[in-house]
């Protein structure tokens, strides 16, 4: 569609549009307008944005906390908790058979299975 005079402002028509040709050159300037914008407008946007985004990765963190600690109770803590329970039930429940007199029963046994009457056999296993 072809520029004519007339289609642009009326008193712009004759210094801008000569026949059919723009006769605006590079970087000529048309017009200018000074804007004036206050700087607490931006500022207090990106202090909004600020505070939401630390404020959602600390929740973030929170969250996080709290799964790991509880997958850690329920995954780590808890088992070792009843086997700690159920070591120190079979204890006491062998503590309290009675030996035999010639003293075969009096050794204690610790949690591998291995006796602990006797020093020597104990060290010689780590060696």
């Amino acid at each position: 569609m072809p520029h004519h005079a007339g289609d642009g402002p009326a008193d712009h028509g004759p210094r801008l549009w000569s026949g059919q040709r723009l006769r605006l050159k590079l970087n000529d300037i048309i017009g200018a307008q000074v804007v004036s914008v206050p700087m607490a407008v931006p500022v207090r946007n990106a202090e909004r944005a600020f505070y939401a985004f630390m404020g959602s990765l600390a929740a973030v963190f929170v969250l996080v906390f709290i799964v790991l600690n509880v997958m850690l109770s329920r995954m780590i803590v808890q088992p070792i908790s009843r086997m700690a329970m159920a070591r120190s039930r079979s204890a006491r429940a062998i503590s309290r058979t009675p030996s035999s007199p010639s003293g075969a029963g009096t050794r204690s046994r610790s949690w591998a299975g291995r006796s602990t009457g006797c020093a020597g056999a104990s060290r010689r296993h780590w060696r």
